[in-house]
């Protein structure tokens, strides 16, 4: 680039409902291609079915929209076709964890420079509140409640080198996360939790149940910060909530964030709720990045794999029927 940078644009009349979180999401990638200076014909942003595929277009960048479980797939093929692309893929959890599973496992195993955000509606599936509009919403009062995929740990068993959550309404946290995805020399993955306001217009957890993990530091939490993560193997998920008043030293009793210990990466991503705080930030970072990355195979010219067809073709045992 050459010190260009990307006009700030007006978000238009979307088909997203008033207040929902897309907006801010939007407005923040905005953001951040007017940072990193990336003009309209650098940046792809790849669809599939859903609430995503609303993404309207005022700053004119190529938006490929495909069919629901598809946007993996496009993103992988468009980012090995020209790698000079700033690829975005923007999937919801039912249409990218249902049929798109098995793409998005692909996508992460080849590990290119894609930046993947993944949409999670934190109230989908639950039948034990009221909603607002019961007619269109996919929840069954009384019907048989199914727990969700739990996104961040099918990422990480999937081969994902850089894992981040937060949620649609910490703008400061989701700047960060989108900057360190989009960074990422790989597939970067980011877990935006949202809460649909077709169906209820919650209030997201507060800072007393949110765990906004840094890297070196403690793992403390709550409104007065006094409650904080403890390694032990007295539970299943390997960590326990204590009380920082009961603590003698913090330093040494309470859990340090790595984000480069993939192991507590898929324990963190995992722990249950109430007991457990949301865990959000930076989950895993491959500590090797790029290094660690196989080299891409080279594309052989036209004329080689017309040479490996013939030989392929000639050179293999053929026999001849007679018809009879």
């Amino acid at each position: 680039m050459s010190g260009r940078s990307v006009p700030p644009c007006p978000t238009p009349a979307a088909s997203w409902c008033p207040g929902c979180g897309y907006h801010g999401v939007f407005a923040a990638i905005q953001a951040l291609l007017r940072r990193t200076a990336r003009g309209p014909e650098d940046s792809v942003f790849v669809c599939g079915a859903g609430c995503p595929s609303l993404l309207p277009d005022p700053l004119r960048n190529f938006v490929f929209q495909g069919a629901s479980g598809c946007a993996a797939t496009l993103a992988l093929g468009v980012a090995r076709a020209n790698p000079a692309l700033d690829v975005w893929t923007l999937d919801a959890d039912g249409d990218a964890l249902a049929h798109g599973g098995e793409a998005l496992a692909q996508l992460l195993r080849a590990d290119p420079d894609v930046t993947c955000l993944l949409f999670r509606d934190i109230g989908a599936g639950r039948n034990d509140r009221p909603r607002k509009t019961p007619a269109t919403t996919l929840e069954v009062p009384g019907g048989p409640l199914v727990p969700g995929a739990r996104a961040a740990r099918l990422a990480l068993g999937a081969g994902a080198r850089f894992l981040a959550r937060t949620h649609e309404g910490e703008s400061k946290l989701l700047d960060m996360v989108l900057a360190a995805a989009q960074a990422h020399p790989g597939t970067g993955v980011v877990e935006i939790l949202q809460e649909c306001l077709a169906r209820r217009d919650e209030p997201h957890a507060g800072n007393e149940e949110t765990l906004t993990l840094e890297h070196g530091a403690p793992m403390i939490f709550g409104d007065d910060r006094r409650k904080g993560l403890r390694r032990t193997a007295a539970t299943t998920c390997g960590f326990e909530v204590v009380d920082l008043r009961n603590v003698d030293d913090v330093a040494t009793q309470i859990a340090v964030h790595d984000e480069r210990d993939a192991g507590r990466a898929l324990l963190l991503a995992g722990l249950p709720r109430p007991a457990f705080p949301v865990v959000t930030g930076v989950l895993y970072r491959h500590p090797d990045g790029a290094d660690a990355r196989p080299p891409d195979p080279l594309e052989p010219d036209l004329q080689t794999r017309r040479a490996a067809l013939g030989r392929a073709m000639h050179d293999a045992p053929t026999w001849e029927g007679s018809g009879e």
